[in-house]
């Protein structure tokens, strides 16, 4: 869905999806069988969506520096596992990630990831973003600053719980645009490594239409 909508994101075109990925993580959102689904490929119900754009990259899911870049770069040698592949990789990442630097007047500058999502969920089920709108014309952005090994534990499991939004570790705003300056890290988004920092990061609002099911 990534390569698809970098070539027809801002076009008259219409993408319908068949969810059968790895994770399925955009589909997740809109809860619709699968017979929904396959409903909506030949459905004239059109929905306008928003996309991220790393600079000149779009991406329709969650894009971010981190934690969830370490994870992508360690998940080749081990998606023979499925949806369990981003568990376990999370996982193992937990104790080798390093630390990362994101300058704010209001939070931590140090911390373990920071994430610009357009929909709710990541890795395999994961829901860091659960106010995100796929059409307001916002990123949500989470910045998780977690300093030791057992406050990034715990942080992971209130993250599978969902219950890690309004702890003292994670720390939510919203954005249309970000410029991203400290160098060198690597920017991952829709399970992509896409580019690296610095990068500004913004949302471009109904930049894509997709097929709805049905009622």
């Amino acid at each position: 869905m990534h390569l698809v909508a970098n070539a027809i994101a801002e076009r008259d075109n219409t993408l319908a999806l068949l969810p059968a990925g790895t994770g399925n993580d955009f589909a997740r959102q809109f809860h619709y069988s699968k017979a929904q689904w396959r409903a909506a490929v030949f459905s004239d119900k059109i929905s306008s969506i928003d996309l991220g754009k790393v600079d000149g990259r779009w991406f329709v899911n969650v894009a971010g520096i981190g934690f969830n870049a370490h994870v992508m770069n360690n998940l080749g040698q081990t998606k023979r596992l499925g949806k369990l592949s981003y568990t376990y990789a999370g996982l193992m990442s937990l104790f080798t990630a390093k630390l990362i630097r994101y300058h704010s007047n209001a939070w931590p500058e140090q911390g373990m990831m920071l994430l610009l999502a357009n929909g709710k969920h990541f890795g395999a089920g994961l829901t860091p973003a659960p106010m995100a709108c796929l059409d307001d014309g916002q990123l949500e952005l989470l910045w998780f600053t977690p300093q030791t090994h057992w406050q990034r534990v715990i942080l992971f499991v209130n993250m599978l719980l969902k219950r890690h939004m309004g702890t003292r570790n994670v720390h939510h705003g919203r954005i249309t645009e970000l410029y991203i300056a400290q160098e060198g890290y690597d920017i991952e988004a829709d399970g992509e490594i896409v580019g690296r920092t610095p990068a500004t990061i913004t949302c471009c609002r109904r930049a894509l239409n997709i097929k709805k099911a049905p009622l």
